[in-house]
């Protein structure tokens, strides 16, 4: 399995995209270019969601209840989806953490 459990982030983790990546956008779908590591990344319609709630302010709850009202998923079922995609998009260092963000930074859901 790619990434990280649900269970091995905090309710509060802030997922936050590098600035340094180029995006694309093509059918509803993105590209992520990464140049650092000459690396192009597809995200489908859902990752693409997810990918661009990871601003660095949203925590991984609340992007998960996003995602669980848009795609009528479970809680539990979205918070899985959510963190196999950001443990998936931290492993190619596409994103970083926000983790030790101040509370008063967690955007509310």
């Amino acid at each position: 399995m790619l990434g990280k459990t649900r269970n091995e982030y905090s309710s509060s983790y802030q997922p936050n995209r590098r600035p340094s990546l180029r995006e694309s956008l093509l059918d509803g779908e993105g590209l992520v270019f990464d140049e650092e590591t000459n690396s192009t990344h597809h995200l489908n319609s859902t990752a693409l969601f997810i990918w661009n709630q990871c601003d660095g302010n949203t925590s991984i709850q609340c992007i998960a209840e996003r995602v669980a009202d848009t795609y009528d998923l479970t809680a539990k079922e979205a918070l899985d989806e959510v963190s196999r995609l950001v443990g998936y998009l931290e492993e190619r260092r596409l994103i970083h953490s926000r983790e030790d963000a101040p509370k008063e930074d967690v955007k509310s859901c």
